[in-house]
Order: C-alpha cells, then sequence, then structure tokens
C-alpha cells in the first residue's frame, strides 16, 4: 500500500510533520499480531469493501474475487491464521 499511499510510511509522516512545521518528531512502528481462528474469519473482511483491501476485492469479477480467495487460502492455510498488524505512531512537543 506505501506505493498507492505514499504519506502512510515513515518518510512520508515526517515530510507531512516538517511541511506542518513541527520539529523533533519522532516516527514509531506500533505493531501486533492479527490472529484469525479459521480463513473464513481472515477472508470475510475482504468481502465487505470498506477499506483499499477490500474495495479491490469487491471490484474484481466473480472469477478472478475466487481466484484471489483460493490462492490466499493455499498460502494461508485452513487457520489458525497469524500476521502481524501495523500503525505508525508520530510524537512531537509543540
Amino acid at each position: 500500500e506505501s506505493k498507492r499511499f505514499p504519506d502512510c510510511t515513515p518518510e512520508g509522516l515526517l515530510e507531512i510533520c516538517t511541511t506542518a512545521g513541527l520539529a523533533n518528531v519522532e516516527v514509531k512502528a506500533l505493531e501486533i499480531e492479527c490472529r484469525f481462528e479459521t480463513f473464513k474469519d481472515f477472508w470475510h473482511p475482504f468481502t465487505l469493501g470498506a477499506g483499499p483491501a477490500p474495495g479491490y476485492c469487491v471490484a474484481l469479477p466473480k472469477d478472478e474475487r475466487k481466484q484471489l480467495k483460493q490462492a490466499l487460502k493455499s498460502e494461508l492455510g485452513a487457520g489458525p491464521i497469524s500476521l502481524p498488524g501495523r500503525a505508525w505512531g508520530l510524537k512531537t512537543v509543540v
């Protein structure tokens, strides 16, 4: 997603803060484990269309969406599935 959303990278966030006149900005990765008991639990959010990846998924023709689902299931297995989740945190003094 960093290609589609270049501002959502440490460098992009630092640039935004610098442009806004903020100094001594620290960017830190906030990471958690995203655990899904089954592949069905993992796949369901992709069917809702909210957000970049689910929006892409629901826009695919039905046969391509099915191929994507099968490829992911082959890669991840039936479950449980554990993947890293990351957000970027910013810290500065104003």
